[in-house]
Order: C-alpha cells, then sequence, then structure tokens
C-alpha cells in the first residue's frame, strides 16, 4: 500500500519489539508506524514511552550498539535494514541524539560540519559548498574555526544538527533536537526543520514540546512501547485528558481556548487565541489574577541579607572572546533567582564563577563579604553546591547511596552523620526506594534528582542548577520544579540557569537577563516578563501565555492565572504554561 499522495514510504515499523539486555520489561512492543517521504512526523509521549528507542532502532544503533531482543521488521526507502550495519545506513538515514555532546569529536566547528560528507566522497567544491550553506542555515557560520568544546550548550547542539543537515540523508531522525536552544533560536530550528520536509526529506522528530509540532504532517503518541494513537495535530493536540493520562503537555493556547470555549481548538497565535474566546463574549478582568497569587504563590519569600555578590568581574577562556564583561550582581539570602539568555549570553560561565569553578581574569567574587579566593575549593563547595546541565558529568559511583554519600565523605564525616545526611537527601528528591539502583540505569529525571541529592548531602545553603529541566517530560519537569520550590521555602537559595521560559516565570521571584556578557536587565520576574522589549535585548521572547495577556495589558505567568482572571478555574488536565 502507497501513501495517500501516491509517494513512497520513507520508514516503515511493522510489529516492532525490542527488549534491552538484562531488562525485565519490552522498550517496544509491538510498534508498528509509517512515515511517508517528504513530510514532518512528530513522535511523543512520556520518558520511557519507546521513542528513543524507536529512533535507534532505525539506524542499526539498535541491535548494532544497544544489545536486546530485536524483532520484526523495518524499512527505510522500501528496502529492509536487516543485516545492515550502522554505517551502511549513514548514506539514507542521519540521526541528531538527544545526548548530543556524544556526537562531537573533530577539533574545529567547520571539521565537524564536513566530516560526513567528505566520508561520502563530496569533493573539495562539493565540501566547501554543504559546510558554508548548513553553518549558515544554523546560525555558526562566524564559528567556523571555533573548537567544539568552546561552545555553550545550545551552540553545541546546533552544530550538532547543522552536521547532520549537511549529509543530506532522505531520512532524518531528531531526538530532542532542540532541548538547549533559547526560544528564539529554537523557533529559527524548527522553522528550518519543517522546511526540510519540502525538499523530499522525510523528519521523524521525537519531542517533549508539542508546540513544535503544530505545523507537521502527523504527530504519534507513544506509550509503553506502543503508539497509542495519531492524527494530524488538530487532532491529537486537543485530546487533552488522554494526553494527560500519558504525562504529554498540550499547547497551552490551546488549553486555554478549549477550557474557555468548551471546544477543542488549536490556535496558532495569542491573537487568534484571543478572537477564540472573545467569540464567547470572554475576557479577563483586569487585577483578578491577583487573588489567585495570594493563594497559591510559588514565588521567592523576601530576600534576606547578601550572601553572594560579583564586583565588576570579567572574564575570558583561553584563545577565545570575552565571556563576562564588568558583572556586578548581589544574592540575597533565600532568593529564588532565574539567569536568562540566548546561547553563548555568559549565563554559565556566570554561574560558574559562584563558587569558584571558574575564577575572573578581574574583580571579585565575595562570600559574604569574604573574597572566595580566601576559601578552599572543597569549602566553596560546601557553600555553594553546582548541579550540572548533564547529570551525567556528575555522577560517577556504583549505586545511589554512594553516590549520594561521595560529598559528606570526602567532608571526614563520621559514618552516622554520613548515613543521616544521605538519607535525608534521597529522601528529598524522591529516591530513598532506590538506594541500590545502579543510577546509569535510572531515568533521565532521576539521575537529574540524584545529582541533586548528592550536591544536597553537602548542605550548601546555596544551589545553582544548569538547565535542570533539559530533556525531560513534562511531569517530571514539575516534580523537579516542585523539588526546588520546596529547598527554596525550606531556606536554601536557589539560583538556575534555563531556557524554559514559562518555568521560570512561574518560580522565580527574581530574574537575570544576560546578553554578550553582560547583564542587560535584573529586577522581578513579574516586572521583566511584561516588558517585550527587555526580553528582547536578551534574545528572547515572552512565553504564548504572556504574550496573550499583553494584549490585555496585563502580565500572567501561567495559563493558571489566565483562566482564574477570566473566571474558570483550571482542571487537573491544564497546568503550567
Amino acid at each position: 500500500m502507497k501513501p495517500a499522495d501516491g509517494g513512497a514510504w520513507a520508514l516503515t515499523c511493522e510489529d516492532l519489539r525490542f527488549t534491552y539486555r538484562g531488562a525485565a520489561t519490552p522498550a517496544l512492543d509491538g510498534m508498528s508506524l509509517r512515515v511517508p517521504a517528504n513530510r514532518f512526523v512528530g513522535i511523543v509521549g512520556r520518558g520511557g514511552a519507546g521513542k528513543s528507542t524507536l529512533l535507534r532502532c532505525c539506524n542499526r544503533i539498535i541491535p548494532e550498539f544497544f544489545h536486546g531482543d530485536l524483532q520484526g521488521e523495518i524499512r527505510v526507502l522500501g528496502k529492509a535494514t536487516d543485516g545492515r550495519r550502522v554505517h551502511q545506513m549513514a548514506r539514507r538515514v542521519g540521526m541528531v541524539f538527544q545526548d548530543f555532546d556524544a556526537q562531537l569529536f573533530s577539533s574545529t566547528v567547520e571539521l565537524e560540519v564536513g566530516f560526513g560528507p567528505e566520508q561520502f566522497g563530496a569533493d573539495p567544491e562539493e565540501l566547501r559548498r554543504r559546510v558554508s550553506r548548513y553553518l549558515a542555515m544554523t546560525g555558526l557560520e562566524q564559528y567556523q574555526g571555533r573548537d567544539p568544546a568552546r561552545l555553550s550548550g545550545g551552540e553545541k547542539q546546533r552544530l550538532v544538527i547543522a552536521s547532520v543537515l549537511a549529509m543530506e540523508t532522505p531520512v532524518i531522525l531528531l531526538d530532542e533536537p532542540t532541548t538547549d536552544l533559547d526560544p528564539v533560536g529554537r523557533r529559527q530550528v524548527w522553522d528550518l526543520i519543517r522546511s526540510l520536509s519540502g525538499t523530499g526529506t522525510a523528519v521523524i522528530a521525537a519531542v517533549h514540546d508539542t508546540e513544535v509540532l503544530e505545523n507537521c504532517s502527523e504527530i504519534f503518541v507513544l506509550s509503553g512501547g506502543r503508539v497509542a494513537f495519531r492524527g494530524q495535530p488538530d487532532e491529537v493536540l486537543t485530546r487533552f485528558e488522554e494526553l494527560q493520562e500519558l504525562g504529554i503537555a498540550a499547547p497551552p493556547l490551546a488549553r486555554i481556548a478549549s477550557v474557555l470555549t468548551d471546544e477543542p481548538s488549536l490556535p496558532g497565535s495569542p491573537e487568534e487565541c484571543r478572537e477564540l474566546i472573545e467569540r464567547r463574549d470572554i475576557r479577563p478582568s483586569p487585577g483578578l489574577h491577583l487573588e489567585f497569587l495570594k493563594r497559591e504563590s510559588t514565588g521567592s519569600p523576601d530576600p534576606g541579607p547578601e550572601i553572594l555578590r560579583l564586583q565588576e568581574v570579567s572574564f575570558s577562556y583561553p584563545d577565545g572572546p570575552r565571556a563576562l564583561e564588568a558583572i556586578d550582581l548581589a544574592v540575597g539570602e533565600g532568593e529564588f533567582l532565574a539567569l536568562l539568555g540566548s546561547n553563548g549570553s555568559g549565563k554559565t560561565t556566570l554561574a560558574k564563577h559562584l563558587n569558584g569553578l571558574l575564577q575572573p581574569d578581574r574583580g571579585k567574587v565575595l562570600w559574604r563579604g569574604t573574597n572566595i579566593r580566601d576559601y578552599r575549593s572543597s569549602e566553596m563547595g560546601c557553600r555553594v553546591g553546582f548541579v550540572f546541565q548533564n547529570p551525567d558529568h556528575q555522577i560517577f559511583s556504583a549505586s545511589v547511596w554512594e553516590e549520594a554519600a561521595f560529598a559528606p565523605r570526602n567532608l571526614g564525616l563520621d559514618r552516622r552523620e554520613i548515613a543521616t545526611r544521605v538519607e535525608e537527601s534521597l529522601t528529598t528528591v524522591g529516591l530513598a526506594g532506590k538506594k541500590d539502583a545502579d543510577p546509569f540505569l535510572l531515568t533521565k529525571g532521576e539521575r537529574q534528582r540524584l545529582a541533586v541529592a548528592s550536591v544536597l548531602a553537602a548542605r550548601p545553603p546555596v544551589l545553582v542548577l544548569d538547565e535542570p529541566t533539559t530533556g525531560l517530560d513534562p511531569p517530571s519537569q514539575e516534580r523537579m520544579m516542585r523539588l526546588l520550590e520546596r529547598l527554596n521555602r525550606g531556606g536554601h537559595t536557589l539560583i538556575i540557569i534555563t531556557h524554559a521560559l514559562s518555568l521560570a516565570a512561574r518560580f522565580a521571584g527574581r530574574c537575570v537577563l544576560m546578553a554578550g556578557g553582560r547583564i542587560v536587565a535584573d529586577g522581578p520576574t513579574r516586572r521583566l516578563f511584561g516588558s517585550e522589549n527587555l526580553l528582547e535585548r536578551a534574545g528572547l521572547r515572552q512565553p504564548p501565555v504572556t504574550r496573550l495577556g499583553r494584549l490585555y495589558g496585563e502580565t500572567y505567568l501561567g495559563l493558571e492565572e489566565f483562566l482564574h482572571a477570566c473566571g474558570r478555574a483550571a482542571p487537573d488536565t491544564v497546568r503550567g504554561g
């Protein structure tokens, strides 16, 4: 059977089953789907639904590198993949991994993008054309000679996308390809990805962010290793209760419009959403959301005395441009602060100065008025704990308990105190029942929480977290942010770096906007998010609900606020936004 348009199938999977070696349950359990050529198709599902496993099967990474029992049939461009090697599939199928760092190995950006086409035998002229074309497409043309290791997380992710696009394969697989990109960069990359489907390329993207799929051809919803249901975006993304049960968040504007109109709808913009709800003569009442805030405030408490200060801090990486320029920043005890900005703006570099992971070229960092250079690194680690963007970069022990015990043991504490701190930290993050588990067999969300627990065990008064929700499904994101909220209310000072602006809006009491290594704005979250100009100066964009609210002259930081202002409570299927 051919696709409805009479073309060819780019990818077909029939009764696909796979169980990882040593696993008790299958990751894929009778998966069947068909993707036409020249289409952009989305794959959604909670963590563990089978999205990454499915993509790995399509280019033979499973079973070549991830071993287990594979059954069923996969065809790419009509040809069975059985018996094929990964390098043989590379001409047909390109893939951007969720762990994009694992794909980078060249010494310069230019060499990284050119590696694939060169292996395919592209002549020098064609090689130059592709490198130039795809670096420009992904906004990296100015980084040609840069060492990839010197790029920010978002820039690395763009580089991997460019290197995969440069191979010009007829099928492209994307596993959460824009998790580390700022909102503007994310929109640009998805516009590029969508445009590929008009050139004969089949694009298959596994994502948690359903907003990016509003213009795709078809969405497959996975659960338990199977296709739960499928359809066009307006059919799938308005099935709110079913999506909620499967751990998937529908686009916030769709949820607002459907709650207020009692009809499923998928508005493409805040303006369209306003038009839909005003047809029902519904408008938010000015100031009414303040009642909601008094009842369910999630912001920071009033800050206490100054705990950290950066004075005229400047910093440059070796052989690189200035990463920070004359930074002045004070952090009060008990604050919940978010560092926001576009990729490469200096957020992570600034954060690494807070506990001495980096030392400034000029200026100084003060801990309660004392230069942190006067402290040993171990002493600062007990004052300012740092959770890296990728938890796998700091997890190394054989068990969850041992991982959480490392810091207190390293401090020379006795066994009883170590045990107390480990039990306390694991209970706080909800991992007390998994103390004997192998950390690397945990889910991404569990590993993220374990990284938090390992830092908490040192009992630092300040926690710095770099992209704490990246790669997590919506329920896991909510759990992580609620955990941080509890820690903040318990007395911890929280500093997060995030590109998830909707989460920063809901949980951070104060935001610092950065651009070009400088602070361009600093103040209460609601004031900054209410200013489109300030966010644009930092290369950012207001979240959809906030943009909708500004059409009415109000600043809403979550869809619950907007619905409350419209006189409607948010049902359980409508959270966040």
